[in-house]
């Protein structure tokens, strides 16, 4: 599959031999955790679109559930919603003719009162068939599964034919790996804090990153691991192994 241009998201793996001076932090980039994708809706799995190693921009379609089901539910939804819209348009007459009326004094309190008891039971019932209108909009939508961010198909656990049921929870489907990120387990250290602005060095190139985690590390008198995230451009040539260095700023 064809890439655009995508900015390279990171996350650094650092083993540091030393106390986290001026010198900073050694360590080596790796591959970050993969995104598992998964489908709120249950159904029979039509298409899959991808295969292990494709690489796939944001909001391409991964997989589609058989949308049958999901397309007629919603068809009997817009009628009924229909159907209720003239129902509370009709109760709304009424009760506006019950209120002219009740003013010339044709019309009793409790005549007028039972008119406006059906404009409201017309009001709440058009409500619910909105919901519900809304509720099957959202399934069919949701029978398809898109890439939320630009990457690569880690790992595929879906073929055409699988009943998928995610009633309780849903199963995983994909496994999708971010273009650019990476795993940063830096340190020990001592001093660093979660969401402190910090500079990773990757050969002659500095990126801004900053610490997402910092990790005690038993019986090392107060240091820690440090989890640093810095982006860089797509043409970056950044590659798992590469040795980094995070200082600070």
């Amino acid at each position: 599959m064809s890439m655009m241009p995508y900015r390279l998201i990171g996350l650094v793996v650092l083993f540091a031999a030393g106390y986290a001076g001026a010198q900073g932090l050694e360590g080596r980039l790796e591959s970050g955790p993969a995104q598992v994708l998964s489908l709120p809706v249950s159904g029979v799995i039509e298409t899959v679109a991808v295969a292990s190693g494709d690489r796939v921009e944001a909001g391409a379609r991964l997989l589609a559930l058989d949308a049958r089901v999901y397309r007629a539910e919603l068809r009997r939804a817009e009628a009924v919603l229909a159907e209720q819209e003239e129902v509370r348009a009709e109760a709304r007459r009424e009760w506006e003719r019950a209120q002219e009326l009740f003013d010339r004094t044709v019309m009793s309190e409790r005549d007028l009162q039972l008119a406006k008891n059906a404009m409201l039971a017309a009001e709440a019932t058009h409500a619910e068939a909105q919901a519900a209108r809304t509720r099957a909009a959202w399934e069919l939508e949701k029978s398809a599964l898109e890439a939320p961010v630009a990457g690569r198909i880690l790992a595929l656990h879906a073929y055409p034919g699988q009943v998928v049921v995610s009633r309780d929870q849903a199963p995983p489907l994909l496994e999708l790996l971010p273009a650019g990120r990476w795993l940063v387990r830096a340190g020990p250290g001592s001093g660093y804090r979660v969401g402190e602005a910090v500079r990773v060095r990757v050969g002659e190139a500095d990126y801004a990153g900053r610490i997402t985690r910092v990790r005690p590390v038993p019986d090392s008198s107060g240091a820690a691991e440090v989890v640093v995230g810095f982006s860089a451009a797509d043409n970056a040539d950044l590659q798992p192994g590469m040795p980094a260095r995070v200082s600070r700023p």
